[in-house]
């Protein structure tokens, strides 16, 4: 027989035991020349853990797609890092004998992506949460891809955000106009100080004085 490929992505639910049987039933029918294609964002899915230590079980190889030099919780494999693992995933398979198995969950909008590109490359995808059933990308779709953001536009937005440095200069005259303020105030302090004490002495001085009796 020949080799063929499974690709297993997507966050959806569904049970250890009902993954096992619908890709065991897979490998069974077409031979043991599979190869499982795990392609994923940072870490796998519960679902594609399962399905890597499934695929150890039967010695079938496991090929990662991911965003990082890494198979977190996965059995040993060959990862390839790229930016755009579904894509990748895909593509590297397009003109193969290969099926999609999809993790479906109406959450996550990499499944959506995952149709639209299986549609262009031909590759037919199949609900790995609802007994195998076809899954088919309408006639327009699109995968969402994140906009790249032009470098111009990304200078301007941090510019935007970045905090003015301050002028060590600005910040010793301040210093120094706050001293001179603190000096003028103890200064006329004092002033009011000495002037109130002139004020009661002169006052002092002026009463009339009381005569003894003769």
């Amino acid at each position: 027989m020949d080799k063929y490929y499974v690709i297993v992505a997507g966050n959806g639910i569904t049970s250890r035991a009902n993954l096992e049987a619908l890709m065991e039933d897979h490998y069974y029918a077409n031979g043991p020349k599979g190869i499982l294609v795990l392609a994923f964002d940072g870490k796998p899915s519960q679902g594609q853990i399962f399905a890597a230590q499934l695929a150890k079980d039967k010695n079938i190889e496991t090929v990662v797609f991911n965003t990082k030099d890494d198979a977190p919780g996965l059995p040993p494999c060959s990862v390839a890092v790229v930016d755009n693992p579904l894509l990748a995933a895909v593509s590297s398979n397009e003109g193969e004998k290969a099926s999609a198995f999809v993790l479906w969950s109406d959450e996550d909008t990499g499944c959506l992506n995952l149709l639209a590109y299986c549609k262009k490359a031909g590759v037919p995808c199949f609900d790995l949460t609802d007994g195998l059933n076809p899954l088919t990308a309408s006639p327009k779709a699109k995968a969402q891809d994140a906009p790249e953001i032009p470098e111009a536009e990304q200078e301007e937005v941090e510019e935007e955000y970045v905090l003015p440095l301050e002028d060590p200069e600005e910040e010793e005259d301040m210093d120094e106009d706050e001293t001179l303020d603190e000096v003028y105030m103890a200064v006329e302090y004092l002033v009011q100080a000495i002037a109130k004490a002139v004020r009661a002495e002169l006052s002092a001085s002026n009463k009339p004085q009381k005569g003894s009796k003769a």
